[in-house]
């Protein structure tokens, strides 16, 4: 999805659901940092938004503009409400949100490093190729993942996210 593309999806949920302001999760947050995001997040047709816990706006929004609407179907992206119960994301990721505006919305985006750790939990292969692209283009220090993961208390979840890590990391020049 490019920048104009995710606007248009951010102002038609914006008109839809009568609100100025959204939490973005997902790889489309790299528009909130760079101008010229790697293809791997070019490529992704979903944009992820958080709604808290309003299930009647999500409902709303996955219906008028999610997978398989008529929104999809005519413009070949969609919008993906993002469930209350969100991602595993490192303490402290409000704090560090991104701002990014479009036209009068406020879009915070999660910051890159707290998307990388989200994502290691999904551990998806589109995940693992999307970390390694963010690696290589310089958008994201593996280092400063590692120090995010080890703000979780459990020992258990800091070592299967660093082997993860490691895994998306193994085709880059990145050695932890």
């Amino acid at each position: 999805m490019r920048k104009p593309q995710l606007e248009e999806v951010l102002r038609a949920a914006s008109n839809l659901a009568a609100r100025k302001e959204f939490v973005l999760f997902g790889s489309q947050c790299v528009h909130a940092v760079t101008e010229q995001p790697p293809v791997e997040v070019l490529m992704s047709d979903e944009c992820d938004v958080w709604l808290y816990e309003e299930p009647s706006v999500q409902d709303l929004l996955r219906r008028e503009l999610g997978k398989g609407s008529a929104f999809q179907q005519s413009r070949g992206y969609y919008l993906d409400p993002v469930p209350p119960d969100l991602p595993t994301v490192p303490t402290g990721w409000k704090e560090r949100l991104i701002e990014m505006r479009v036209d009068d919305i406020s879009v915070r985006c999660l910051e890159i490093h707290d998307l990388i750790v989200s994502k290691l939990f999904a551990a998806r292969l589109k995940d693992y190729e999307f970390i390694a692209a963010m690696v290589m283009a310089k958008l994201a220090r593996a280092d400063e993942v590692a120090r995010r993961i080890q703000t979780f208390p459990d020992p258990h979840t800091q070592a299967f996210l660093l082997a993860r890590l490691r895994i998306s990391t193994e085709a880059t020049d990145v050695r932890l």
